[in-house]
């Protein structure tokens, strides 16, 4: 006997996300697959994670993935960030929807009497029973009314969320893609094939399966609020057997250990594309302190004085390329560095990995590659 959630699983990987998309790893995609499933069953669990998809910059695909997920999650509503907080609780209390918002990182640099009660919304209504009151109605027929906020939510921006809702998310950091990595466009044709195929089939799936009561198994190392987010996706992934209940639990790990953090980011790839990549085309490692040297000493350098009317630094340096997945590591040193940096331990980069990240963000070594 077939296992139809695998089968849904297996064909939303293959047939929907992977073709249009490309992914900075394989765990969004198992993710994202998962989620799409919860959006049909989330009012079995007390929680439903809101799906977060961020990237450095622009031309990430983030818009394209709310595209493809307006194709094929339950009740789809894919808004843009100027959409009000009365007519988001509105619209949850009345159908239910998957609330899709796009470039909500708009929303939090506007207006904070409109973000603070969006922001809310989003805090509290990953929880089921949670609802918001408001006061509805004209003269003497003015009254509270609870509304509803449970629903399923995802969301896109550019760069970092606000902690609160970044707690209550499954992170889905997307990149830009290399010039060899190709994806499907997807037109008219794909769309309407996208939602022929899944959308009656999806909605049976839906009701030939109940989670309620289930109680997976999470990874321990994942924190309280990380287990919360992933247990509907878990047991999903449990239901379907195969290598989703692995993969599921592999994902969880990787998806929540980078903590990427904003800053002149794409300007210091630009920089190190001119001053450092020339002098690393014999090397497989970098150490730090010889990337801030070589920043810092041209002349016109911005990177000499930054706001704080210091030089740049080894830290600063890290948390700019820790943005980008680039994680330092203790570097075997040659004799040279032995010379000119003493013998103690130092950290530096694969060189690999850093034109792996110019390649992708900095447009010239675009058109070299």
């Amino acid at each position: 006997m077939s296992n139809l959630t695998k089968e849904c699983l297996d064909d939303l990987l293959w047939e929907v996300l992977k073709p249009f998309m490309a992914f900075a790893n394989k765990h969004q995609a198992f993710a994202i697959a998962l989620w799409i499933l919860h959006t049909f069953k989330f009012s079995d669990f007390d929680q439903s994670p809101i799906l977060a998809v961020t990237s450095p910059e622009k031309r990430c695909g983030k818009s394209r993935l709310l595209e493809l997920l307006a194709l094929v999650v339950s009740r789809p509503w894919l808004v843009m960030s100027n959409a009000t907080e009365a007519a988001l609780f509105r619209k949850i209390q009345s159908e239910q929807p998957t609330v899709l918002l796009d470039e909500i990182d708009a929303l939090f640099k506007g207006n904070a009497d409109r973000s603070e009660p969006i922001r809310a919304l989003l805090n509290a209504g990953n929880r089921e029973g949670v609802s918001v009151s408001r006061v509805v109605g004209k003269g003497a027929e003015m009254g509270v009314r609870e509304f509803k906020i449970f629903c399923p939510k995802g969301i896109a921006a550019i760069g970092n969320l606000p902690d609160t809702i970044a707690d209550r998310a499954i992170p889905i950091r997307l990149q830009r893609k290399l010039p060899h990595e190709t994806v499907l466009k997807l037109r008219r044709k794909q769309r309407a094939e996208i939602k022929k195929r899944f959308g009656a089939r999806l909605a049976a799936w839906s009701k030939q399966v109940d989670f309620r009561g289930v109680e997976p198994e999470v990874p321990e190392s994942l924190s309280d609020r990380e287990a919360d987010n992933w247990e509907s996706l878990i047991a999903i992934a449990d239901h379907a057997g195969g290598e989703w209940p692995e993969m599921a639990r592999e994902a969880a790990l990787a998806l929540h250990t980078v903590d990427p953090r904003e800053s002149d980011k794409v300007r210091v790839l630009v920089d190190l594309a001119r001053v450092a990549l020339p002098r690393l085309t014999d090397r497989e490692t970098v150490l730090t302190r010889e990337l801030v040297e070589w920043l810092v000493s041209e002349e016109e350098s911005r990177w000499r004085s930054l706001r704080n009317g210091k030089p740049l630094g080894a830290q600063y340096l890290g948390s700019l390329l820790g943005e980008f997945e680039l994680k330092s590591k203790a570097i075997r040193l040659t004799s040279e560095q032995k010379e000119r940096y003493g013998t103690g331990a130092l950290k530096g980069l694969e060189v690999a990995a850093l034109r792996d990240v110019i390649a992708r963000y900095v447009p010239a070594q675009n058109e070299r590659s």
